[in-house]
């Protein structure tokens, strides 16, 4: 098992995931050593810190890697 984190727009994903509580289940499956593929947005929840982040945007801080969150999503 995989769980993939694809594309989109990170604030409706950020959403969606606390909606479902799906945040639990991918932090627990991330610390049990699964692997987590993110996409784009994807990739922005995985990291640790997100420039332009609001604070809607919950993160899952998996990755020590900064990202910046382009304008189309703002």
């Amino acid at each position: 098992m995989c769980p993939i984190i694809a594309g989109g727009e990170v604030t409706i994903i950020s959403r969606l995931m606390q909606k479902n509580d799906l945040f639990e289940l991918v932090k627990k499956l991330g610390k049990e050593g699964f692997p987590i593929m993110g996409a784009c947005a994807g990739l922005i929840i995985l990291s640790k810190e997100v420039i332009g982040a609001t604070l809607e945007q919950k993160i899952l801080k998996f990755l020590d890697i900064k990202v910046n969150r382009n304008a189309y999503e703002r």
